[in-house]
């Protein structure tokens, strides 16, 4: 080792390869303007030898390497532009400036398996749901609770033509679950897609972001009006005639890219998007916000009633909105919270109504048990 080191080769070669580290910061400065796009923590060095090692040492490297952000822009620029790619790790490129999330994170993005009607859950673990759901209805009943489950739809799945011309929907997982659920367990499962899918070409914006993962404002707001209907038939609802479109505006502003554009394949400039609004919408009440890591409690004192909202991102354009109609509600986000209903968390805020909001993609999330349920009328 002593003569290898000393061999001036290998010096200059040693020092090449280190040069990057300490060449204008870890990051570099991100060409788009504004901050950076958020980052998971570097890799640290790894401290044994492990069949890994130099896997790991090389994403050691790759996370620290002088002017990260600039090379990570030439690298999607190299793809997206010269290569021509139309999918990247989890992403898939549309028609004109849409981009799309893979809806079966286990397979590459480029088969969109649910999309084609390929992806199924098994019938045992349908089975299994069916039962886990019908507990929790059957245990919030007895003292006059209601729970559901809203899916956020994949936005392939209610914009199939702008992934690929001609394309239309086909039979997906959530429409084979959704046949094969017991009447009463159905009726506890919030599907939002035909009201989306019927809105999209209603005010002459999209209801989802070209470039993001996401519902808009008006997509979100479509959902919210579908979710209160659903709560209404089962629990008394105040201010019901508040989730309506009669008399509100949509507006557009443009945008830097969402989500996907950023984060994913950091060209945002590259990928216009527009924030969608809704002005005129019904009154609003005073509302109390607290704002923790991982929870937020909004509180109506207009209002009675609590709800218990375990959500995703997309759970964050509801909260607002579902405030409208209790007194309290609190949103526990995942993955800090499971997408799993919890007796002794309903007991705690004396909710009235609990509510999962998941992502379509994210169906199997909702096998995970119920957590003791019998204390949910303590």
């Amino acid at each position: 080792m002593r003569a290898l080191l000393r061999t001036p080769a290998t010096m200059v070669f040693l020092a090449l390869s280190l040069a990057p580290l300490a060449l204008f910061g870890i990051d570099g400065p991100w060409l788009g303007g504004g901050p950076g796009p958020a980052l998971r923590a570097p890799m640290p060095f790894p401290s044994r030898l492990v069949p890994e090692t130099f896997r790991r040492i090389s994403t050691w490297f790759n996370d620290r390497i002088g002017m990260r952000f600039p090379l990570m822009v030439l690298d999607s620029h190299w793809r997206f532009r010269v290569w021509d790619f139309r999918f990247r790790e989890q992403i898939i490129f549309g028609d004109g400036l849409w981009l799309f999330f893979n809806d079966d994170p286990a397979a590459p993005a480029a088969r969109m398996s649910d999309l084609r009607g390929r992806l199924r859950m098994p019938d045992a673990d349908i089975t299994q749901l069916d039962r886990q759901l019908a507990a929790v209805q059957a245990q919030f009943a007895q003292c006059g609770k209601a729970a559901f489950v809203v899916i956020a739809p994949n936005k392939q799945s209610i914009y199939p033509e702008e992934l690929r011309a001609g394309r239309s929907h086909s039979r997906s997982r959530l429409d084979d679950v959704l046949a094969k659920l017991s009447p009463q367990v159905r009726a506890m499962i919030i599907d939002p897609r035909p009201e989306l899918r019927e809105q999209k070409i209603r005010h002459g914006v999209p209801v989802y972001y070209r470039a993001d993962s996401h519902w808009n404002e008006l997509g979100a707001y479509v959902a919210y009006q579908k979710l209160i209907a659903t709560v209404a038939q089962a629990k008394p609802v105040e201010r019901p005639d508040l989730a309506t479109l009669d008399g509100v505006s949509v507006h557009a502003t443009p945008v830097a890219g969402g989500d996907i554009a950023t984060r994913m394949l950091y060209l945002p400039w590259n990928f216009p998007d527009d924030r969608v609004s809704l002005r005129g919408k019904a009154e609003e009440p005073p509302l109390e916000i607290e704002t923790q890591r991982d929870r937020r409690l909004v509180v109506n004192p207009q209002r009675q009633g609590r709800l218990l909202f375990l959500s995703d991102s997309f759970g964050d354009f509801l909260v607002g909105l579902l405030a409208r109609h209790f007194h309290e509600v609190e949103q526990l986000s995942r993955p800090t919270w499971p997408a799993a209903f919890d007796g002794e968390r309903v007991a705690l805020r004396k909710a009235d109504v609990v509510l999962i909001e998941i992502a379509e993609r994210s169906l199997p999330e909702l096998l995970q048990p119920p957590r003791r349920l019998e204390r949910a009328c303590e």
